[in-house]
Protein backbone atom coordinates (compact mmCIF):
# COMPACT_ATOMS: atom_id res chain seq x y z
CA UNK A 1 0.00 0.00 0.00
CA UNK A 2 2.01 3.30 -0.99
CA UNK A 3 -0.10 5.54 0.72
CA UNK A 4 0.28 3.62 4.24
CA UNK A 5 3.12 5.43 6.43
CA UNK A 6 6.78 3.27 6.04
CA UNK A 7 6.80 3.16 10.10
CA UNK A 8 3.45 1.83 10.44
CA UNK A 9 4.65 -1.78 8.60
CA UNK A 10 7.21 -1.18 11.62
CA UNK A 11 5.31 -0.96 14.60
CA UNK A 12 2.34 -2.79 13.83
CA UNK A 13 4.72 -5.80 13.38
CA UNK A 14 7.21 -4.95 15.98
CA UNK A 15 10.47 -4.49 14.33
CA UNK A 16 12.92 -1.86 13.80
CA UNK A 17 13.94 -0.59 10.70
CA UNK A 18 16.12 -2.55 8.49
CA UNK A 19 19.18 0.22 9.42
CA UNK A 20 19.11 -0.38 12.94
CA UNK A 21 19.60 -4.03 12.59
CA UNK A 22 22.48 -3.31 10.31
CA UNK A 23 24.03 -1.28 12.90
CA UNK A 24 23.70 -3.91 15.57
CA UNK A 25 25.65 -6.42 13.53
CA UNK A 26 28.29 -4.03 12.67
CA UNK A 27 28.84 -3.26 16.69
CA UNK A 28 29.28 -7.07 17.05
CA UNK A 29 31.41 -7.36 14.31
CA UNK A 30 33.49 -4.43 16.25
CA UNK A 31 33.52 -6.74 19.23
CA UNK A 32 34.33 -9.70 16.63
CA UNK A 33 37.47 -7.65 15.34
CA UNK A 34 38.80 -6.54 19.00
CA UNK A 35 39.26 -9.87 19.63
CA UNK A 36 41.20 -10.89 16.91
CA UNK A 37 45.31 -11.40 16.23
CA UNK A 38 46.79 -8.52 15.18
CA UNK A 39 48.36 -11.14 12.22
CA UNK A 40 45.32 -11.36 10.79
CA UNK A 41 44.75 -9.17 8.01
CA UNK A 42 40.96 -7.69 8.99
CA UNK A 43 42.61 -6.42 12.35
CA UNK A 44 45.83 -5.07 9.83
CA UNK A 45 43.18 -3.49 8.33
CA UNK A 46 40.97 -2.06 11.53
CA UNK A 47 44.36 -0.68 12.65
CA UNK A 48 45.73 0.91 9.67
CA UNK A 49 42.29 3.00 9.49
CA UNK A 50 42.93 4.00 13.15
CA UNK A 51 46.41 5.33 12.17
CA UNK A 52 45.09 6.85 9.11
CA UNK A 53 41.64 7.51 9.12
CA UNK A 54 39.54 9.11 6.46
CA UNK A 55 35.67 9.56 5.69
CA UNK A 56 33.18 7.23 5.76
CA UNK A 57 36.27 4.45 6.66
CA UNK A 58 34.49 1.80 8.51
CA UNK A 59 36.62 2.73 11.80
CA UNK A 60 34.07 6.57 11.29
CA UNK A 61 31.17 4.54 11.10
CA UNK A 62 31.61 2.54 14.12
CA UNK A 63 32.33 5.47 16.03
CA UNK A 64 29.80 7.36 14.62
CA UNK A 65 27.52 4.19 16.30
CA UNK A 66 28.68 4.01 19.25
CA UNK A 67 28.07 7.61 19.66
CA UNK A 68 24.89 7.32 18.15
CA UNK A 69 23.37 4.17 20.42
CA UNK A 70 24.97 5.38 23.68
CA UNK A 71 27.49 2.71 24.00
CA UNK A 72 29.79 4.84 26.00
CA UNK A 73 32.99 2.37 26.94
CA UNK A 74 36.89 2.80 25.63
CA UNK A 75 38.07 -0.09 23.17
CA UNK A 76 39.99 -1.63 25.93
CA UNK A 77 36.97 -1.84 28.22
CA UNK A 78 34.61 -3.37 25.03
CA UNK A 79 37.43 -5.82 24.20
CA UNK A 80 37.63 -7.01 28.10
CA UNK A 81 34.02 -7.77 27.62
CA UNK A 82 32.70 -10.80 28.01
CA UNK A 83 30.41 -11.24 24.31
CA UNK A 84 27.03 -11.56 25.93
CA UNK A 85 27.67 -8.64 28.09
CA UNK A 86 27.93 -6.41 25.14
CA UNK A 87 25.21 -8.23 22.72
CA UNK A 88 22.72 -6.73 25.68
CA UNK A 89 24.45 -3.42 25.83
CA UNK A 90 24.04 -3.07 21.91
CA UNK A 91 20.56 -4.64 22.16
CA UNK A 92 19.28 -2.38 24.78
CA UNK A 93 20.59 0.89 23.19
CA UNK A 94 19.79 0.31 19.33
CA UNK A 95 16.55 -1.12 20.40
CA UNK A 96 15.69 2.36 22.61
CA UNK A 97 16.70 4.44 19.88
CA UNK A 98 14.96 2.33 17.22
CA UNK A 99 12.12 2.91 19.41
CA UNK A 100 12.88 6.99 19.96
CA UNK A 101 13.07 6.94 15.73
CA UNK A 102 9.78 5.30 15.28
CA UNK A 103 7.60 8.03 17.36
CA UNK A 104 9.04 10.43 15.95
CA UNK A 105 8.39 9.62 12.78
CA UNK A 106 4.81 9.03 14.44
CA UNK A 107 4.03 12.23 15.70
CA UNK A 108 5.31 13.31 12.44
CA UNK A 109 2.67 11.51 10.04
CA UNK A 110 -1.25 12.02 10.61
CA UNK A 111 -1.63 8.09 9.37
CA UNK A 112 0.28 6.44 12.01
CA UNK A 113 -0.96 8.78 14.42
CA UNK A 114 -2.60 6.27 16.36
CA UNK A 115 -0.73 3.68 16.72
CA UNK A 116 1.54 2.14 19.87
CA UNK A 117 5.20 1.52 19.54
CA UNK A 118 5.78 -1.75 21.11
CA UNK A 119 8.58 -4.16 21.28
CA UNK A 120 6.39 -6.81 19.54
CA UNK A 121 3.70 -7.33 16.85
CA UNK A 122 0.34 -6.12 17.13
CA UNK A 123 -1.40 -9.07 19.04
CA UNK A 124 -4.49 -8.43 15.57
CA UNK A 125 -2.21 -9.60 13.64
CA UNK A 126 -0.52 -12.59 15.13
CA UNK A 127 -4.18 -14.60 16.02
CA UNK A 128 -5.82 -17.03 15.02
CA UNK A 129 -8.96 -15.80 15.53
CA UNK A 130 -9.18 -13.23 12.25
CA UNK A 131 -8.47 -14.31 8.59
CA UNK A 132 -6.29 -12.67 6.64
CA UNK A 133 -8.95 -10.56 4.80
CA UNK A 134 -10.29 -9.26 8.50
CA UNK A 135 -6.30 -8.16 9.73
CA UNK A 136 -6.17 -6.22 6.47
CA UNK A 137 -8.86 -4.25 6.95
CA UNK A 138 -8.08 -3.87 10.87
CA UNK A 139 -4.29 -2.82 9.34
CA UNK A 140 -6.04 -0.82 6.67
CA UNK A 141 -8.79 1.28 9.32
CA UNK A 142 -5.33 1.90 12.05
CA UNK A 143 -3.11 3.42 9.34
CA UNK A 144 -5.79 5.29 7.68
CA UNK A 145 -5.57 4.03 4.01
CA UNK A 146 -9.02 2.49 4.56
CA UNK A 147 -11.24 3.63 1.07
CA UNK A 148 -12.44 6.69 2.28
CA UNK A 149 -12.61 9.72 0.95
CA UNK A 150 -10.61 11.88 3.83
CA UNK A 151 -7.94 9.34 3.81
CA UNK A 152 -6.88 9.53 0.08
CA UNK A 153 -7.51 13.83 -0.80
CA UNK A 154 -5.36 14.41 -3.46
CA UNK A 155 -7.66 11.76 -5.05
CA UNK A 156 -10.62 13.10 -4.12
CA UNK A 157 -9.92 16.51 -3.91
CA UNK A 158 -12.95 18.20 -5.58
CA UNK A 159 -15.80 15.96 -3.39
CA UNK A 160 -14.78 15.13 -0.17
CA UNK A 161 -18.47 13.62 0.63
CA UNK A 162 -19.99 10.99 1.71
CA UNK A 163 -21.71 9.29 -1.32
CA UNK A 164 -24.55 8.15 1.25
CA UNK A 165 -25.01 11.38 3.43
CA UNK A 166 -23.10 13.95 2.12
CA UNK A 167 -21.00 14.43 5.36
CA UNK A 168 -17.32 14.79 4.92
CA UNK A 169 -16.33 11.22 4.11
CA UNK A 170 -13.92 10.24 6.82
CA UNK A 171 -13.43 6.75 8.69
CA UNK A 172 -14.97 8.49 12.30
CA UNK A 173 -18.01 9.36 10.32
CA UNK A 174 -18.41 6.10 8.83
CA UNK A 175 -19.23 4.81 12.40
CA UNK A 176 -22.41 6.94 12.58
CA UNK A 177 -23.39 6.98 8.92
CA UNK A 178 -26.42 5.35 7.92
CA UNK A 179 -24.40 2.81 6.28
CA UNK A 180 -22.64 1.42 9.86
CA UNK A 181 -24.10 -1.63 11.54
CA UNK A 182 -25.52 -0.79 14.75
CA UNK A 183 -22.76 -2.41 17.21
CA UNK A 184 -21.04 -0.78 20.14
CA UNK A 185 -18.07 -0.63 18.51
CA UNK A 186 -16.30 2.41 17.97
CA UNK A 187 -13.78 3.91 16.26
CA UNK A 188 -11.56 4.47 19.23
CA UNK A 189 -11.83 1.03 19.59
CA UNK A 190 -9.54 -0.02 16.09
CA UNK A 191 -6.51 1.88 18.29
CA UNK A 192 -7.00 0.24 22.04
CA UNK A 193 -5.79 -2.94 23.31
CA UNK A 194 -8.01 -4.87 20.82
CA UNK A 195 -8.84 -7.33 23.58
CA UNK A 196 -11.79 -8.82 21.42
CA UNK A 197 -9.75 -8.80 17.82
CA UNK A 198 -12.55 -10.98 16.63
CA UNK A 199 -15.14 -8.32 17.18
CA UNK A 200 -13.73 -5.40 16.09
CA UNK A 201 -13.05 -6.87 12.64
CA UNK A 202 -16.24 -8.29 12.14
CA UNK A 203 -18.18 -5.16 12.30
CA UNK A 204 -15.28 -3.72 9.88
CA UNK A 205 -15.64 -6.38 7.22
CA UNK A 206 -19.73 -5.63 7.62
CA UNK A 207 -18.83 -1.67 7.41
CA UNK A 208 -16.74 -2.38 4.62
CA UNK A 209 -19.04 -5.17 2.25
CA UNK A 210 -21.60 -1.93 3.07
CA UNK A 211 -19.89 1.09 1.93
CA UNK A 212 -18.28 -1.03 -1.03
CA UNK A 213 -22.13 -1.73 -1.97
CA UNK A 214 -23.18 1.92 -1.78
CA UNK A 215 -19.83 3.30 -3.59
CA UNK A 216 -20.57 1.05 -6.40
CA UNK A 217 -24.27 1.64 -6.56
CA UNK A 218 -23.58 5.70 -6.16
CA UNK A 219 -21.30 5.36 -9.12
CA UNK A 220 -23.81 4.20 -11.48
Amino acid sequence: MSTTATEAFNIELGILPLRFTVAARRLMFYWTILHKPDSELVKQVFNAQKLAPLKNDWVAQIEDDLNKYNINHSETEIRNMKKEKFKAIVKTNVKEEGRKYLLSLKDSHSKSKGLNVKKYMQSYLSTKSLTLQEKQILFKFRTYTFECKANFKNRFHADLRCMDCGHLDTQEHIFNCKIQSNSDVKHSDIFGNLEDPCKVAKVLTKINQMKTEIDLKSSL
